[in-house]
């Protein structure tokens, strides 16, 4: 299976935007960013089907080599991905198609997709990569031609198969629910449930936390279960971890 669709096809560049772009300002641009957060960074080319990498080892070559990598292009997502997620991940491209171009063309730059994958190394590990994919450069008719994503190692083995997209400029959530996006409810927190995540993030023990409310061990659990019902996570990492890709803190 490749990964190539009706809205997924290789397309032409005009003159005019291929004199805006400049390949080395954006390769410095991904290893200046490197260096800033210790992340890794490659980009997404929808123009021509490829993935333009700064340098290896990133997660997403998963052990294989630079030039395996980029002569596959997206198809390289073949070798690291099984059937099932292969088929996850069309749905989620194709959704994710609609969404984006649902919106109105001044707000595109402003989309942005979290996803994570289950992938297997060239040794057979399966390692969950958690992706964050923004526009780079948009086409004059709003398709998007260079896709600047981040990915890493999942720690929070429970996001799996979760993809949200945010449009930060409507101020509106999507959530995937393995066919397509719909938009999410608000998530209301009260500023007490915003404080115990943000002493989540801080690391704070559960006893100090009790402490700072002023209340007890079981009130305490009964509010963390209903946070985490609210989020739909299971930990205080998978909490934290949602709040943040939800903007919530």
């Amino acid at each position: 299976m490749k990964l190539k669709a009706s809205y997924l096809k290789p397309f032409s560049i005009s003159e005019e935007m291929k004199k805006k772009f400049n390949e080395n300002e954006l390769r410095n641009m991904i290893s200046l960013f490197r260096q800033m957060t210790n992340g890794e960074f490659y980009v997404m080319d929808y123009a021509r089907q490829k993935l333009i990498l700064e340098d290896l080892p990133t997660p997403i070559s998963v052990g294989y080599s630079r030039k395996l990598v980029q002569s596959e292009g997206l198809n390289f997502y073949r070798r690291i991905l099984k059937k099932n997620e292969l088929e996850w991940l069309h749905r989620l491209n194709k959704a994710a198609h609609d969404v984006f171009h649902s919106c109105p063309e001044h707000q595109r730059k402003k989309i942005e997709f979290y996803y994570s994958l289950n992938t297997e190394t060239i040794n057979q590990r399966e390692l969950v990569l958690y992706h964050k994919l923004v526009p780079y450069q948009l086409c004059l008719n709003g398709n998007m031609w260079l896709g600047l994503c981040a990915s890493s190692l999942s720690p929070f083995q429970d996001t799996y198969g979760k993809a949200v997209i945010v449009n930060i400029e409507a101020k509106k959530k999507y959530n995937f629910d393995g066919k397509e996006f719909k938009l999410s409810k608000d998530i209301v927190l009260s500023q007490e449930e915003l404080n115990i995540l943000k002493w989540m993030v801080n690391d704070f023990s559960a006893k100090e936390m009790c402490d700072l409310l002023m209340i007890s061990r079981t009130h305490f659990f009964r509010k963390t279960q209903q946070l985490y019902k609210k989020l739909d996570a299971k930990s205080p990492t998978g909490a934290v971890h949602k709040a943040h890709l939800m903007k919530i803190i």
